[in-house]
């Protein structure tokens, strides 16, 4: 399969460590582990699905590179029930106390996409799973973890566009605008396999940029405020 799809160009392999919502297969160890091997023979990067907390071992195990989403269940049961009790040093997490440091193994071995805003969706944000979803990133970034933008779309109530509602969740998990910029371009483009064409403003890659009113750096609010895109170093929308 991995063979197939790299050579339907693929730009990276994802798989899953849980049955999912259609009742996906959940993969061993040793298939997870061929997996990996096979894409990284091929110069691809594995991102693993994972919303089970309990399956974070095996995934980092078996060689994956990324993870998709915030573990907010263990083994079946939903974690963050309460977090009232929440401090800088504690471990909070109510139904497991060793996701901090699953957390800090997560730092050393792979990059993280949260996709916090189609989990916590319409949650209110001092709910205690929102303010456990967005715990576990703002650990993950302090320790030095890799954040990249994602947002699930086209589920749950993400829109097409610049993902404002996972921009809000970063700055709330404590990422700096410059910090989110960041996880949302260079980063961004370095799990989707594609950090030597996109993601920065580098001579030899490809000049796909916005310009906007405003400096984003002091409020991110000035992305809302776009003047002029441009693809591959050509004017695509010119709003001014």
């Amino acid at each position: 399969a991995v063979n197939d799809l790299a050579a339907q160009g693929a730009d990276y392999i994802k798989i899953s460590f849980e049955p999912g919502p259609g009742g996906w297969p959940i993969l061993s160890f040793e298939e997870a582990r061929t997996v990996t091997d096979a894409a990284h023979e091929r110069g691809l990067q594995v991102i693993a699905h994972v919303e089970d907390a309990s399956y974070l071992d095996q995934a980092i195990d078996s060689g994956v590179d990324i993870i998709t989403h915030i573990g907010y269940r263990w083994q079946g049961e939903r974690l963050f029930t309460d977090m009232s009790n929440l401090t800088p040093d504690s471990t909070p997490f109510s139904n497991y106390d060793g996701y901090d440091a699953l957390i800090t193994r997560m730092v050393e071995h792979v990059a993280l996409i949260p996709t916090l805003d189609v989990l916590i969706g319409e949650r209110a944000l001092d709910s205690a799973p929102a303010v456990g979803m967005t715990e576990v990133v703002r650990r993950f970034h302090e320790r030095g973890g890799l954040v990249a933008v994602g947002d699930d779309y086209p589920l749950g109530v993400t829109q097409p566009g610049i993902p404002f509602g996972e921009i809000e969740h970063l700055l709330a998990a404590g990422l700096t605008p410059l910090e989110v910029i960041t996880a949302g371009t260079k980063n961004a483009a370095l799990v989707c396999g594609h950090g030597d064409d996109l993601g920065t403003l580098e001579a030899g890659k490809l000049a796909d940029l916005i310009i906007v009113e405003g400096d984003p750096l002091e409020d991110l609010e000035a992305l809302r405020n776009l003047k002029l895109v441009m693809i591959d170093g050509q004017i695509a929308f010119d709003y001014r």
